[in-house]
């Protein structure tokens, strides 16, 4: 009983209206993000409730780790608001000077699974792209956890402005589009991170599957599925 009645209550927390493309989903499926952004009510709960808990197990991570990067680098920022204003916004889990340069930490937290196969480093990296644009930071830093054996990696890399650039122009379409009235293309239409987590999905096969095509660089990025 005390498990479902903790579920049901994390399932109730309210939704943020969202007024701009977060930089964790810059990504992601054109039609998601203008239906996000049109205001449209959800149609679809995640289908799996661990995968609520496993959220709310990273946060928990997140907030123990930035404790120790406060002792570590004193004059770190940490949870900082980064905005592009009008089209993209993200908070930044790390930001700290090391060995002389600016540097974005992001801490994930993942499965035993998705700690061996990184399937979503791609992801992450441009989501720290987009940080390091918006700062002037030098260096983007995944801090891979593994939340099933507790160990750690860090993927070290120097930001890529260029890819930036794009992946603003792109966030900046989808807003245009979205102020438009104009709902996406379905990017990930059929796939199984759409049939699993997709907020939208029931109402998605009720609309034109094929969606406006404008812009199109880069394109949504789907991650692999684990249990």
């Amino acid at each position: 009983m005390i498990v479902e009645q903790l579920t049901e209550l994390l399932k109730q927390r309210p939704a943020r209206p969202q007024r701009l493309v977060y930089a964790s989903d810059a990504t992601g499926c054109e039609r998601k993000l203008t239906l996000s952004l049109l205001g449209i009510p959800t149609t679809d709960a995640v289908s799996r409730d661990h995968w609520l808990w496993s959220a709310e197990i990273g946060t928990a991570i997140h907030q123990q780790l930035q404790s120790l990067f406060q002792q570590l680098y004193p004059d770190c920022q940490i949870e900082l608001r980064v905005e592009e204003p009008g089209v993209l916004s993200g908070r930044i889990d790390v930001l700290a000077r090391i060995g002389g340069k600016l540097t974005v930490i992001d801490i994930k937290t993942v499965s035993s699974r998705e700690y061996r196969a990184r399937t979503k480093i791609g992801q992450y990296k441009d989501q720290i792209n987009l940080y390091g644009s918006l700062t002037g930071a030098e260096v983007g830093c995944i801090l891979l956890v593994n939340r099933d054996s507790g160990e750690l990696d860090e993927i070290v890399f120097d930001i890529d402005n260029e890819r930036a650039e794009a992946l603003l122009n792109r966030a900046a379409g989808i807003v245009a589009l979205a102020k438009s009235g104009v709902i996406g293309r379905a990017e990930w239409f059929g796939s199984q991170y759409c049939a699993l987590f997709c907020p939208y999905r029931t109402l998605c096969y009720d609309l034109d599957n094929t969606g406006f095509v404008g812009y199109n660089t880069p394109t949504a990025i789907e991650p692999e599925v684990f249990d």
